[in-house]
């Protein structure tokens, strides 16, 4: 018959036995099963959140196992108490890290309607009453592009704009959105600085990316007129601005942000999650996938963000207004200054590069191109026209001329490592030219009048 100790031997043996099945079995279902029945999108389409959160301690709980099995005997008692506090220490560490982080984000605190949106970074930018959101001053960063084998430099002024600081006078200032301020290309190869290096004239770019009508007309205000320029270049964009505006108009009614659960705060502000949705196998939505043909050969898939909406001056009629109403005040503004405001209309990429564009599927084509044309009567940029007449400012719709380049060379017109489908390279140039016909049609018009003075007198 086993004697007490024995007995109490066995037990032991036991107990050790049963943790160990439990770990391997809690082993293979929450870290090996996934790898071959997935269950969730992170780790490469594998893992659910909670497998990850349950998965770390089970890794670890089997790695001081096996430390532990391969230990001599006579030292696996002291081996398996230090690792186990160890694991037992470093775990809950690490995981109440991650919460005090967390909690300690101005995001997760104040949650705010424009810096919380995934578009606009709170590294570089910071709420504002009138405006919503601007740039800090003195951001500096440098950023290499691979695809154009250069790096790209970006840096803000003392009012948190793309330019040198210190600049106090002006005369041509550009307002507008992301097409303006143009983070993702070189400065001297935006239309902005292109203007002022083939005209010789001072140049000042007052773009902000996620700016909508309503904005730019306060920074034309705020800052635009006090450069004095001689001329105000006010850039639209044909995909977004009259969405913008009316993002803006329900901000300005209620510039609270909506309350957001603790759950979707927690994974949008933890530092581990960040890290977790790197891992994440996101699949292709495949909402109106498109492939475009290049000069250079290259043959893209992409899928289209900005589709041909002829009607939407009227499906969003008060955001249309808001922008009408914008224009007139600009320039008003302008003309009381003694400048002079041209609008400045970019078009989609689906307008200029329709014709290199095939749709995978018909019914795709039809949502994305209505009735098949790229412009038509009454849409956005006849409406603006019209507008632009009535205030009394120069109208250039950069449409005609980005497409005679998208003929002879599409490469490089729009950038097409870009989703948000901004102009490249050849696009700004081709916007500098418009530009510069405007500045030297004004110039020549001036002499003009001089000469006309001079034979009067």
């Amino acid at each position: 018959m086993p004697t007490p100790g024995i007995r109490a031997v066995r037990r032991s043996r036991w107990g050790i036995v049963s943790a160990l099945v439990f770990l391997a079995v809690l082993f293979l279902y929450v870290i090996v099963l996934p790898i071959f029945r997935p269950r969730g999108a992170l780790l490469w389409g594998h893992y659910r959140l909670l497998d990850v959160y349950a998965g770390i301690p089970v890794i670890l709980a089997t790695l001081v196992a096996l430390t532990v099995w391969a230990t001599p005997a006579s030292r696996r008692r002291t081996v398996a108490l230090r690792l186990t506090t160890v694991m037992l220490v470093v775990v809950p560490t690490l995981f109440l890290f991650d919460l005090v982080y967390t909690l300690a984000q101005p995001a997760f605190r104040q949650p705010d309607f424009w810096l919380d949106g995934g578009v606009i970074e709170r590294a570089y930018s910071t709420p504002d009453p009138d405006l919503g959101f601007v740039r800090k001053s003195g951001v500096s960063w440098r950023r290499h592009v691979s695809e154009r084998g250069q790096p790209v430099s970006y840096r803000t002024d003392e009012h948190g704009f793309r330019n040198h600081p210190g600049a106090k006078a002006a005369d041509v200032v550009f307002i507008g959105d992301s097409f303006t301020e143009a983070a993702w290309i070189a400065e001297e190869a935006t239309f902005v600085r292109r203007v002022g290096a083939e005209t010789g004239l001072r140049v000042v770019n007052l773009g902000r990316g996620a700016y909508g009508p309503q904005q730019e007309l306060i920074v034309l205000e705020r800052f635009g007129l006090a450069y004095q320029p001689e001329l105000v270049v006010w850039q639209l964009f044909e995909g977004n601005d009259l969405m913008d505006a009316k993002n803006f108009a329900v901000w300005r009614a209620n510039p609270r942000a909506r309350e957001r659960p603790v759950k979707v705060r927690y994974h949008q502000n933890s530092a581990f999650f960040r890290l977790l949705a790197k891992t994440e196998d996101r699949a292709p939505s495949r909402e109106l996938e498109i492939l475009i043909d290049y000069h250079d050969g290259v043959r893209q898939r992409k899928e289209l963000r900005y589709r041909v909406v002829p009607d939407q001056a009227d499906a969003l009629a008060d955001a249309f207004a808001e922008t009408e109403k914008a224009l007139a005040a600009g320039a008003r503004w302008c003309e009381s200054r003694g400048a002079r405001l041209v609008v400045l209309l970019v078009p989609t990429m689906l307008q200029v590069l329709e014709s290199f564009i095939t749709f995978e599927r018909a019914e795709d084509r039809d949502r994305a191109l209505p009735g098949g044309l790229v412009r038509s009567p009454g849409d956005f940029a006849s409406r603006l026209r019209a507008v632009c007449e009535k205030a009394g400012c120069i109208y250039v719709d950069a449409f005609d001329a980005l497409r005679a380049r998208a003929l002879i060379d599409n490469s490089r017109v729009f950038d097409r490592h870009d989703p948000d489908e901004h102009l490249d390279v050849d696009g700004h140039e081709v916007v500098a030219r418009l530009i510069g016909n405007v500045i030297r049609s004004r110039k020549g018009d001036d002499r003009r009048h001089a000469d006309q003075g001079r034979r009067g007198l």
